[in-house]
């Protein structure tokens, strides 16, 4: 039977889109999150994808300088005021900011992103938000004040205007939105209550409640916005990884081993497991499929456990997994990682009441610098694991390329091979 491909890594923990935002998580340096497949699960690819959509507001700052530079120096012919050409001036220049910010942002190089560095955006798009807040606050409060119904009538259709395409854009990061807003509302809404009269009092409430209606709606857009990633985010994984175990499947195996052994021509060893274990199909037969995958469960997070991050482990499909060892891996340090998955296998397994005993073959194949490609190393590593259960199991075969001398047979035999190796060939169960 063909051995499929598993790649040999840890599907990410259940971390909320949320939480990979707030910027307190490590971004991930694990080959499995090097090479994320077409969709980047990692903290740093969510937060990209979140600053983005900030940044995406680009057209919507455009229209809203054009309309703040119209109604402002429509307003100044009305008034001849020199504070209005100053407001109107200001949120001109503010404006000009905010578009240069987006055109360097969209131009930027996505290869030096860090979570720092999209901080580092993030507050300067803030900042230049809030100042235009205050400018164009600073525009409707002396229309408000000079009491000209067509300037300020002019003003709080522009700031209205503003809102709505700042909530749209800006909820995804919902901080910096609530202050742009409060830094537009509270100044008009005070300006108006401080000058007094029904009609004043009146525009200062109605104010204040569009601004509590705004945050409640930044609050809803931003929960809306999460909520749509968290489930993008839940559809890839479904896509990348094994629902069983959490290892990543056999499609994004491939599409890392491929890319490995193609980066790898001339850069040294490539290094790739096939791992299968022994007894697996007694266990489903006496104990039925849901202790199998309990089991299948285990022997995964033991394996990972003695691989530790770096290498990409997968599950094929059945009792099949495939290793993928990280780059600068040697001979050396893949024999001993192979020879630790051996000996965390070997301890029973306590499922169901019961204690399970399987093993584990292994088949370890090498290429010196990954020309002969996925398909051909694969094919060795299959060779080897079929070798190592025909010469009894419970150990690790493996084969070198023509670089290398072809080491004698049971080169790689495991300690443990000494013993009654037929007591190996089957599950053992006992009572618990």
């Amino acid at each position: 039977m063909p051995h499929n491909i598993h790649a040999a890594g840890s599907a990410p923990e259940p971390i909320t889109v949320l939480q990979q935002f707030s910027g307190t998580l490590p971004t991930g340096d694990s080959l499995g999150e090097q090479i994320m497949g077409p969709v980047d699960l990692t903290p740093l690819g969510i937060r990209r994808q979140l600053v983005e959509l900030m940044f995406s507001a680009l057209p919507s700052i455009v229209l809203i300088v054009l309309g703040h530079g119209l109604a402002g120096f429509t307003a100044w012919t009305l008034s001849d005021e020199p504070t209005i050409l100053a407001a109107t001036l200001v949120g001109l220049g503010i404006g000009a900011y905010r578009v240069l910010l987006c055109v360097l942002f969209n131009r930027r190089s996505t290869d030096s992103d860090s979570i720092g560095e999209l901080n580092r955006w993030t507050r300067l798009y803030g900042v230049g938000g809030v100042a235009y807040s205050l400018s164009l606050a600073w525009l409707t409060g002396i229309s408000l004040y000079i009491a000209q119904v067509e300037m300020a009538l002019l003003c709080i259709t522009v700031s209205m205007s503003y809102t709505v395409g700042m909530i749209i854009r800006v909820a995804v990061v919902p901080h910096v939105a609530r202050l742009q807003l409060l830094a537009l509302f509270l100044p008009i809404a005070g300006i108006a209550f401080w000058h007094g009269g029904t009609a004043y009092v009146v525009l200062g409430l109605l104010t204040s409640m569009f601004c509590v209606g705004g945050l409640q709606l930044i609050q809803h857009m931003h929960a809306t916005i999460i909520s749509r990633l968290e489930a993008e985010r839940s559809y890839a994984k479904l896509a990348l990884y094994d629902h069983l175990t959490g290892l990543p499947n056999r499609a994004h195996f491939h599409d890392v081993a491929d890319a490995r052994c193609a980066a790898g021509n001339g850069r040294g060893l490539v290094v790739l497991a096939a791992i299968d274990l022994d007894g697996f199909k007694q266990v489903n037969d006496l104990f039925g499929h849901e202790a199998g995958d309990l089991l299948l469960q285990e022997c995964a997070g033991r394996m990972r456990a003695a691989l530790g991050e770096h290498h990409l482990l997968a599950r094929l499909g059945g009792d099949e997994f495939s290793l993928l060892f990280d780059q600068g891996t040697t001979l050396d340090q893949a024999e001993a990682c192979a020879r630790a998955i051996l000996s965390a296998i070997e301890v029973p397994f306590h499922i169901s009441g019961k204690a399970l005993r399987v093993t584990a073959s292994i088949g370890v194949a090498t290429h010196h610098d990954g020309r002969a490609g996925l398909t051909i190393l694969a094919g060795d590593a299959d060779r080897q694991l079929y070798r190592a259960k025909a010469r009894g199991r419970n150990r690790v075969e493996i084969q070198l390329n023509d670089t290398f001398p072809i080491p004698p047979l049971g080169r790689a035999q495991h300690p443990a091979e000494s013993g009654n190796s037929a007591t190996r060939l089957t599950a053992k169960v006992a009572e618990a």
